[in-house]
């Protein structure tokens, strides 16, 4: 049976939290204007964790704080499958209230430099997935160059550029070296360790115990004194 808590508020957070997971699974929509079914679009939680790697790296080539960006991408995305957010959090905790709705209202402002790296981070999440698309033969190509032109850093203009010369599959590639760097040749386990792994261990062989209990599949006899031989006395 499902127990209510003593503390209102603290149950308003719990509710926002199982909201965050199920808005997580709902499907990306706008996708369809360009023609593209449901089931070949990401979800929003998807989208949200890419972001939440593309706003800090953003915000580190700009200068400014990678932690914040990464909130704000995190945050902003709550309101995605809702139009108010206000009564999302309505009953939750105070601090919680403030630190949702303020990271919502930061975002959608669109002043601050950390809001303007978040704001390219989910245009250029766009832009990716719109390659990908393309690349799946969906014509979206509308779609890339709106969001090619609505990013505002230079970072973000030249990682679109680069992404644009880049094949999805080739994102598990081996790095080129930077400038001055050689990459180092890969980790060799010592001759030692090699040899031990190379080398199978002999089997272990059956213990012969002289009590003629039954070891492995052998079984042996019982130890026997030979006749004649003098016992020593007990004590």
């Amino acid at each position: 049976m499902t127990q209510q808590t003593s503390e209102p508020r603290i149950t308003g957070a719990a509710v926002l939290l199982f909201e965050a997971r199920e808005a997580g699974e709902m499907p990306r929509i706008g996708w369809r204007y360009d023609g593209v079914p449901l089931g070949a679009t990401e979800i929003i939680a998807d989208q949200g964790d890419s972001t939440a790697v593309i706003g800090p790296a953003l915000a580190a080539m700009e200068g400014v704080n990678p932690e914040h960006t990464a909130m704000l991408c995190v945050l902003h995305d709550l309101s995605d499958p809702r139009t108010v957010a206000a009564d999302q959090v309505a009953a939750a905790h105070p601090n919680v209230q403030d630190v949702v709705l303020g990271a919502i209202a930061e975002f959608e402002d669109d002043d601050a430099p950390d809001a303007r790296c978040a704001h390219d981070a989910d245009k250029l999440d766009c832009y990716l997935q719109g390659l990908r698309l393309l690349r799946q033969r969906h014509r979206v190509e509308g779609r890339i160059r709106r969001c090619r032109e609505a990013l505002r850093a230079a970072s973000a203009r030249r990682m679109a550029d680069a992404d644009e010369t880049i094949d999805p599959a080739q994102w598990a590639a081996r790095p080129a070296p930077r400038p001055g760097h050689a990459l180092s040749p890969p980790r060799r386990r010592p001759p030692a360790i090699m040899n031990a792994m190379n080398t199978r261990a002999a089997p272990t062989p059956y213990h012969r115990p002289s009590t003629g209990r039954l070891t492995g599949a052998h079984r042996t006899a019982p130890s026997l004194t030979p006749l004649g031989t003098q016992l020593p006395e007990r004590a």
